[in-house]
């Protein structure tokens, strides 16, 4: 009992006195040691899902400091890449890059879902060496919380209106400050938005990527999908 009691006193006296841009530095300390994220150039392969019935098969790679990105899709009916170079788009479908507009819109086939999905891929990834990004707001005040049974540093981000209007909140280990949870809402009043945990981990060049992640809705607590990485691996 005195050792619990003892913990919870340093927990939540450490809580009051670090600050969220120290707290962000510790969990970039731990995700990217030697701050390799900005020059990662990696091809991500995602275990096989099954959704609505079907088998899906996923895959993506990227080149930061560089506008490369690559996307793979299968179905076991359809297959869709999404290739980014420099000022270039390239979209496939089965192979062919001539495609109706029905199957154009059927599969969102068109260079801004491609940026999108590049955008969205890179920016979780790299969670949280990302929140040091220009345009991030990150709320000095750090709260101690429970979340899903357990007690974290709960660390709250928003951005400037040219980089997105969403608040998140990033749920940190206060011992190994690993990054364990992040949620997101749209308009928080509302509790709409999502919360994923993460669970396990990935190396690459140094950095320690979550290797599954699980995603819910906060208003119903409804699972919505999980990613999981089979491989990881440098892009050559």
């Amino acid at each position: 009992l005195l050792t619990l009691s003892l913990s919870i006193t340093v927990f939540c006296g450490f809580a009051q006195v670090i600050t969220g841009s120290a707290l962000l530095d510790e969990t970039n300390s731990f995700h990217d040691p030697k701050a390799h994220w900005a020059t990662l150039a990696a091809k991500i392969t995602f275990a096989e899902d099954e959704r609505n019935g079907k088998m899906i098969k996923q895959e993506i790679a990227f080149k930061n400091g560089g506008n490369y990105f690559k996307g793979y899709r299968s179905d076991g009916e359809h297959e869709v890449v999404q290739f980014l170079e420099g000022e270039s788009c390239t979209l496939t479908l089965d192979g062919l890059s001539d495609f109706s507009d029905e199957e154009k819109r059927k599969h969102r086939l068109t260079p801004e879902r491609a940026k999108k999905m590049r955008d969205y891929y890179v920016y979780l990834y790299g969670l949280p060496m990302k929140l040091k990004d220009k345009g991030t707001q990150v709320d000095e005040k750090v709260t101690q919380v429970e979340f899903m049974g357990k007690e974290y540093l709960k660390l709250k981000v928003t951005y400037d209106a040219s980089v997105g209007k969403d608040t998140w909140y990033f749920y940190i280990d206060p011992i190994t400050y690993q990054m364990s949870a992040y949620q997101f809402f749209h308009d928080e009043s509302k509790n709409d938005g999502e919360y994923i945990t993460l669970e396990g981990l990935v190396e690459i060049n140094g950095i320690k990527i979550p290797k599954l992640r699980t995603w819910y809705t906060n208003k119903e607590d409804k699972l919505l999908g999980i990613d999981d990485i089979a491989m990881i691996e440098k892009l050559k």
